[in-house]
C-alpha cells in the first residue's frame, strides 16, 4: 500500500516536471523564433536603407552624366541616348549577375541568421 502511495506521489512528480520542461522549451521556442524574426527585420531595414541611398546615389550621378555629355556633345538628344545606353548596359549586367549579387549572399544571411548557435 506504501509502494503505491510513493509510486504516484513519484508520477506526480514526474508529470509536474515533464509539464515544466515542457513549457520552458515552447518558451525558449518562441524566444529563439522571436530573436531570428527580429535580427532578419533589423537587417531588411537596413538593406533597404543602403539600397535606397544607392538608388538615389545612382540616379544624381545619371543626371550628371547627362548634363555633362549634353554639354560636352552639345546636344541633349545624343546625351539622353549615350546614358541611356549605358543604364541599359548597366541593367542588362545586374539582369544577369542578380544571382551572385543579391539572391545568393541575402539567402546565405538570412540563413545564417536563422540557424547561428550560440556560444
Amino acid at each position: 500500500m506504501e509502494e503505491q502511495q510513493d509510486f504516484r506521489e513519484d508520477l506526480g512528480k514526474i508529470s509536474y516536471y515533464l509539464q515544466k520542461y515542457f513549457t520552458n522549451s515552447t518558451t525558449l521556442a518562441k524566444l529563439e523564433i522571436s530573436d531570428a524574426v527580429g535580427k532578419l527585420t533589423a537587417w531588411l531595414i537596413a538593406s533597404l536603407v543602403v539600397f535606397t541611398i544607392l538608388g538615389f546615389s545612382f540616379l544624381l550621378l545619371s543626371l550628371a552624366l547627362l548634363l555633362f555629355l549634353a554639354e560636352w556633345l552639345e546636344s541633349f538628344w545624343k546625351a539622353f541616348l549615350v546614358t541611356g545606353l549605358v543604364l541599359l548596359g548597366v541593367g542588362i549586367l545586374f539582369f544577369f549577375l542578380r544571382n551572385q549579387l543579391f539572391v545568393h549572399p541575402i539567402r546565405l544571411t538570412i540563413v545564417k541568421m536563422l540557424y547561428e548557435t550560440k556560444s
